[in-house]
């Protein structure tokens, strides 16, 4: 993936990464390089729902390698669709952050596992986006035999 890369919906961001060989951060390591990871992160992302791809307005899907706390997957920074009033153009983007690290070791370096994995999160983190909330979401991810 490059360092930007555009969708009609979304925009597509990469932090620096840690090292050049497996990488190391809070105890955390990967033999999945980032090059390798960002383009499971373009697979997944064209096997998202189209409902889901068309309701995203202004939004940057970003890959780092590990959260501050080093406990998340993702993250969605932004106020979501269902909070947002007036005219929110000229608004930099809200951000969907996937951390690379924490997936890789979720999955146990696994690349199928990390590909259903990244797809998850990025459904997620949209659904965040258009204002669900968590009690919402396991209910739809109970549905789709995710938890």
């Amino acid at each position: 993936m490059n360092p930007y890369h555009s969708h009609d919906k979304a925009q597509f961001f990469t932090s620096p990464s840690l090292s050049d060989g497996p990488l190391a951060t809070r105890g955390k390591i990967s033999d999945m390089d980032r090059e390798t990871f960002e383009n499971l992160v373009e697979s997944a992302w064209g096997r998202l729902p189209e409902e889901a791809i068309s309701s995203l307005q202004n939004v940057a899907i970003c890959v780092e390698d590990d959260s501050e706390a080093g406990d998340k997957l993702g993250e969605y920074l932004g106020v979501p669709r269902l909070e947002r009033w007036g005219d929110d153009s000229g608004l930099l983007p809200d951000k969907i952050v996937l951390y690379r690290l924490a997936i890789c070791e979720e999955c146990e370096d696994d690349p199928e596992a990390i590909a259903e994995e990244i797809r998850r999160t990025l459904w997620h983190e949209i659904a965040h986006h258009l204002g669900w909330g968590e009690e919402m979401l396991e209910g739809k991810e109970i549905e789709k035999g995710w938890r």
